[in-house]
């Protein structure tokens, strides 16, 4: 079963690591306030969370594990980070997104990517 959640206190060690396996650093308890995770039967295979200042707000992470690419995985996890920073408070949102992302930008209907990192 595919599920989108904030993590859960069990989960915490297995998202530990889940990020060190691919190259992310710890997650603070403040980043993990702002994150969700995705599940494939039991197992974490992707993450997003977002940073707050006031009513803004960014995408700091959007990560699917390359063996779970291709399934929508991503756009699960885009919409559920983004509708987290709706609930808490943010009414103006950016997307960080480095060229090689551009595709799946251009999947979500979000926006065109220039060449370099970008701002959606």
């Amino acid at each position: 079963m595919i599920t989108v959640q904030i993590p859960e206190k069990t989960q915490l060690q297995q998202l530990e690591a889940f990020l060190t396996t691919h190259g992310f650093e710890r997650l603070s308890s403040e980043a993990l306030a702002r994150t969700m995770i995705l599940t494939d039967g039991g197992v974490i295979s992707g993450f997003a969370c977002y940073e707050q200042s006031g009513s803004e707000g960014a995408v700091s992470h959007l990560f699917v594990a390359p063996g779970s690419r291709g399934c929508g995985f991503g756009d699960g996890l885009l919409r559920a980070v983004l509708n987290l920073m709706e609930r808490c408070g943010i009414s103006d949102f950016y997307i960080p997104a480095p060229a090689g992302l551009a595709g799946f930008m251009k999947a979500e209907e979000i926006g065109e990517a220039a060449e370099g990192p970008t701002w959606y």
